[in-house]
C-alpha cells in the first residue's frame, strides 16, 4: 500500500545519508594517508580506526524527525530534500540499529555489546610485525593513551597547571603487534546512563535499566554471560 510504499523510500532515504557519511570520513582519511605517504611518514605513523559504539536506537523503529518519534514519512519534496542545510534532524531508527549491531544485544546507551562493542583498526608499517590477523582479545578506548605514550616512549603527567591528573588506567596494546600474546587477565567495569556492566575474563555480568517490549526481561535484572561461548549476549547463566 502507499504508507508502506512512502515508508520505505524514507527510510532507504535515511540510510543512503548515512552511507554518504561514512563515504566522505573514508574519502578524508584518504587525503590524510595520502599526505603521509608524499612527505615519507605513512609507515612510521601509528593510525587507530574505531567506529563510535553502537548503532542508535533513539526515534524509535522508524528513527526521528525533527523533534517526533516515529514520524509519518517524508514524501516529495521533503524527502529530497532529507539531510539537507535547514531540515530537520534525522535519526536512523531502530530498524537500521538492528542491522548494524548484528551479531550483538541492544544498541548505544546500553552495556550489552551492541551499544559498547567496535571493531578496531591499526595501521603501523614500522611498528607492526603482526599484519592481517584477527584478534580476539578484548581492549578498552581506556587502552589508547597507555599505547600512545608506550610507542612514543612518553611520561605521563601528573599534574597539570598544578591539578593533579588521574592516572592512567589502561593498557599498552603494543605487545599484541609484534606476536600474539596469550590473553591477559584484566577487568574492565563500566556504567553508562544506569546501565552496568562488570567483565572478568571470559564472564560478563550486565544489566539494563528498562523492560523489553515483550516482558521476557525486565529492568536491572541480573544477566550473566560466558563470553568464550555466547559473545552476543543469548543466553542468560544466571
Amino acid at each position: 500500500n502507499t504508507l508502506d510504499t512512502n515508508r520505505q523510500a524514507d527510510l532507504s532515504r535515511r540510510m543512503a545519508i548515512y552511507a554518504t557519511m561514512i563515504e566522505k570520513m573514508d574519502a578524508n582519511i584518504g587525503r590524510l594517508v595520502q599526505y603521509l605517504q608524499q612527505n615519507g611518514q605513512l609507515d612510521n605513523t601509528l593510525i587507530f580506526v574505531l567506529s563510535d559504539n553502537g548503532g542508535n536506537y533513539e526515534g524509535g523503529v522508524y528513527g526521528l524527525t525533527g523533534s517526533t518519534s516515529d514520524a509519518a514519512p517524508l514524501t516529495g519534496t521533503n524527502l529530497e530534500n532529507m539531510g539537507l542545510s535547514g531540515q530537520p534532524n534525522i535519526y536512523i531508527g531502530g530498524g537500521w540499529a538492528h542491522v548494524s549491531n548484528t551479531p550483538f544485544r541492544l544498541f548505544k546507551h546500553f552495556d550489552h555489546f551492541g551499544g559498547t562493542a567496535t571493531p578496531f583498526i591499526a595501521h603501523w608499517p614500522q611498528g607492526i610485525t603482526r599484519t592481517n590477523q584477527w584478534d580476539n582479545q578484548a581492549g578498552d578506548i581506556i587502552d589508547v593513551m597507555s599505547t600512545i605514550a608506550d610507542v612514543t616512549g612518553s611520561s605521563y603527567p601528573d599534574l597539570f597547571n598544578s591539578h593533579a591528573v588521574v592516572p592512567m588506567q589502561g593498557i599498552s596494546l603494543k605487545p599484541w603487534f609484534s606476536s600474539n600474546t596469550t590473553d591477559i587477565a584484566r577487568a574492565i567495569g563500566f556504567e553508562h546512563e544506569g546501565n552496568r556492566a562488570f567483565i572478568n575474563g571470559n564472564w560478563k555480568l550486565v544489566t539494563k535499566n528498562f523492560t523489553t517490549y515483550n516482558y521476557n526481561s525486565v529492568s536491572n535484572q541480573i544477566e550473566l554471560y560466558d563470553l568464550s561461548k555466547d559473545p552476543s549476549e543469548t543466553t542468560n547463566l544466571v
